[in-house]
């Protein structure tokens, strides 16, 4: 079988409907918004074959980041923050990962400390993440995931 690997903007990227086997959504959406992460599931949904399968990773309000940018960077949206710079972060609540994809089966699905890590030379640091895997059960519409109504 083949892997292809696509690294851009979800926004522009217009495959097929029902083409993918797998799509692995790591460390994308922290970096968006809620009604951009609720316009990526409504894409994936599309994208996504019968039975196919998607990995997912977000971070948690239990994240230390969530205190921090709470308090130091604007609030853009329900537990989304802006920085100066524009850089994005938004955390999701307690078992939003799993609810955003109600209409996937869970295979697997955890919330849970990673371990301490760094960035270059940056502190010492540890995320609370959300992480599962969903399986597409049949050829869905994603009509739970409205961009237009958010917390539909």
């Amino acid at each position: 079988f083949e892997i292809i690997i696509h690294q851009r903007d979800f926004q522009n990227f217009s495959p097929l409907s029902n083409t993918y086997a797998a799509i692995l959504l790591f460390g994308v959406m922290p970096i968006l918004s809620k009604n951009q992460i609720l316009e990526l599931m409504a894409a994936v949904t599309k994208w996504t074959m019968k039975c196919g399968l998607i990995f997912a990773t977000a971070f948690t309000v239990a994240d230390p980041g969530f205190g921090q940018h709470s308090k130091k960077w604007k609030s853009c949206g329900n537990n989304s923050f802006l920085s100066l710079q524009n850089e994005l972060r938004t955390y999701l609540e307690p078992g939003e990962l799993k609810d955003l994809f109600s209409d996937f089966i869970s295979l697997n699905y955890r919330e849970y400390w990673g371990p301490e890590h760094r960035h270059g030379d940056g502190p010492l640091h540890r995320h609370h993440w959300a992480e599962g895997i969903f399986k597409k059960e049949a050829d869905i519409s994603g009509s739970h995931v409205d961009p237009s109504h958010p917390g539909s």
